[in-house]
């Protein structure tokens, strides 16, 4: 079988003011992956292509248009995220639906977002954080606003300097969902 530009995953990278590298993967005109605040582009793409196992993936314009809603949101726009086609568990999954839940400006325990999708907040805190530790879609999936129980900021895939840069970005703006 000949494969299709359409087959593919697109790839999109970009250096972002004030964020570093960041990149963004699509399918079908759907995002599978981002990633923010590498130190080069040959990282981003890296990182995008690690999310990838087992496909191919370009640099092409299908993706761009992710990558310029990437750039939005870092720059302070809020909004909803149609158009996510992410891989994994159902659990996975239904922790990151949660963690869409979170308005922007405010945060969540991770015992709320195990408790949102429905599983006990007591027995599934740690689990919801594995589950976020491994979202794709960071800053499409608001993994920075999930903090511990205690109040800590607890850890983020991009580092814990960029989850508190988010964070701030967030709580200054004064946006209420």
């Amino acid at each position: 079988m000949v494969e299709s530009i359409t087959d593919l995953d697109h790839i999109a990278v970009d250096k972002v003011d004030g964020w570093g590298w960041c990149g963004v993967a699509a399918r079908s005109g759907r995002l599978i992956a981002s990633t923010i605040g590498q130190s080069s582009a040959a990282e981003a793409a890296a990182a995008l292509q690690a999310s990838l196992p087992g496909r191919r993936a370009i640099d092409a314009q299908p993706a761009r248009p992710w990558l310029e809603l990437l750039r939005e949101r870092l720059a302070g726009a809020a909004g909803s995220t149609p158009g996510l086609d992410l891989e994994g568990t159902d659990f996975q999954r239904k922790i990151w639906r949660a963690c869409q839940l979170i308005p922007k400006g405010e945060t969540r325990t991770y015992g709320w977002v195990a408790q949102s999708a429905g599983y006990p907040a007591r027995k599934y805190a740690r689990a919801a954080g594995a589950a976020l530790g491994s979202n794709p879609a960071l800053v499409f999936v608001p993994c920075h606003r999930v903090v511990s129980a205690n109040g800590e900021v607890g850890g983020y895939a991009a580092g814990i300097d960029l989850k508190r840069r988010l964070l701030e970005m967030e709580s200054k703006q004064g946006i209420k969902a």
